[in-house]
């Protein structure tokens, strides 16, 4: 069917998708990495039709700038074995509306995300070790940020999210570092659960006057 897309990465195949309704990405089980650059769209937009990705359960790695500008990209299933997702891996799909990242994942590398202007909701799981600079940068329609990461290296991960409004700091959590939410201007409340939470002097520069939730007696009170 001359209307019909089909990619190919060995095991890699697009299913169900026709230029007029988009395509879904699906990757087969024999796929471990996704390929630096693989469907890079740049000015070009080589990819105006992929609106879903499904990642198979033996993908370990998704590549640096593996789907960037692909902005047709609505939603991601990261399926349950992703470990590392690469520098600006995603950067520029300004239609991603949500992201649900699998515990598995630890290494979120710069620029990751940056620009998704569709991300309303970002949740960083307990797993995760480092957070790259501006992995969500200027993220401009996030609300919410779920941050649950126990032990993570960090530098700038939301810079410039500026209609950031509420920050939950998961309970296992005991720092939050250095500039970890920089120029969020219009950040309203932190929530911070009754466990000891360290918060470092730079985690939050120029970000306003916000109110830091905890409950009376709590360490953070």
């Amino acid at each position: 069917n001359a209307n019909e897309y089909a990619y190919y990465y060995g095991d890699v195949f697009v299913n169900s998708g026709t230029k007029g309704n988009g395509i879904t990405l699906t990757f087969g089980d024999s796929v471990e990495t996704v390929p630096d650059y693989m469907f890079e769209s740049g000015s070009e937009m080589l990819y105006p039709n992929i609106r879903n990705i499904v990642i198979g359960s033996n993908v370990r790695s998704i590549g640096n700038c593996a789907f960037r500008q692909c902005c047709s990209i609505e939603s991601i299933d990261f399926g349950n074995s992703v470990e590392t997702i690469g520098y600006s891996a995603f950067s520029d799909c300004i239609n991603i509306r949500e992201i649900n990242l699998p515990e598995s994942v630890k290494f979120i590398s710069d620029n990751a995300f940056l620009y998704c202007n569709g991300l309303t909701e970002i949740t960083i799981s307990e797993s995760v070790e480092y957070l790259g600079h501006e992995a969500f940068g200027n993220c401009l329609s996030v609300d919410i940020v779920n941050y649950n990461a126990v032990n993570c290296e960090t530098w700038y991960p939301f810079n410039y999210c500026e209609n950031l409004r509420t920050v939950n700091i998961g309970n296992n959590v005991k720092n939050i570092p250095s500039y970890a939410f920089t120029y969020c201007r219009n950040l309203e409340r932190v929530y911070i659960p009754d466990i000891a939470v360290q918060i470092d002097k730079n985690a939050f520069i120029e970000c306003g006057d916000f109110a830091i939730v905890c409950k009376n007696g709590s360490y953070a009170n």
